[in-house]
């Protein structure tokens, strides 16, 4: 309620022995802005959620939802595992229906397996001058896309890939995640 973002969360050195097997947890594909997650350096795509105060988080199940309701405005830390440097860490977040939007946390999480995430992104080779793509200020070679908010793209994605082109040429609107 009345706390400041400095004391919404702070990252501290994880001391947890949490165990990454399986390789599952709670991927986090968005920061909501303003939120409680805002106030951490959570990373989209990157980052899963693998315990909740040193709870592991290992089975699709409600488990993550009763801690985050039990947690309301009261600190929660939340092991996280990065995929691209390979670390555990701890966020210290204060869940909280105050603020904004929707949800206690902020963050858009999905419940998926870290496992060969290094074959879940398309490294973009070749833009069209005046594309959705040139226009969005993708860059060839240096870029990547992860996914969009709702889906991680993986090597099993690839032929739907055809239809985000598709999407584009009915004027429909498709928001991808990347990385430079």
């Amino acid at each position: 309620m009345g706390n400041s973002q400095s004391e919404q969360s702070q990252e501290v050195e994880s001391t947890s022995q949490i165990s990454l097997s399986p390789p599952v947890g709670y991927r986090v594909l968005g920061v909501q802005s303003q939120s409680p997650a805002s106030y951490t350096d959570l990373v989209a795509h990157f980052d899963f959620i693998v315990a909740a105060n040193n709870v592991p988080l290992q089975t699709l199940d409600t488990t993550f939802i009763e801690i985050i309701r039990a947690s309301d405005e009261k600190p929660l830390t939340l092991t996280i595992y990065n995929t691209k440097n390979h670390t555990l860490r701890e966020v210290v977040i204060v869940p909280t229906r105050n603020w904004p939007g929707e949800g206690m946390l902020g963050a858009t999480i999905r419940f998926d397996s870290f496992q060969d995430c290094d074959d879940q992104v398309i490294r973009v080779t070749d833009i069209e001058a005046n594309s959705p793509a040139d226009i969005a200020g993708l860059k060839p070679i240096s870029d990547f896309i992860l996914g969009t908010l709702e889906k991680v793209i993986t090597t099993f994605a690839l032929p739907s890939l055809s239809m985000v082109t598709l999407t584009y040429r009915y004027s429909r609107m498709l928001i991808l995640c990347f990385l430079n």
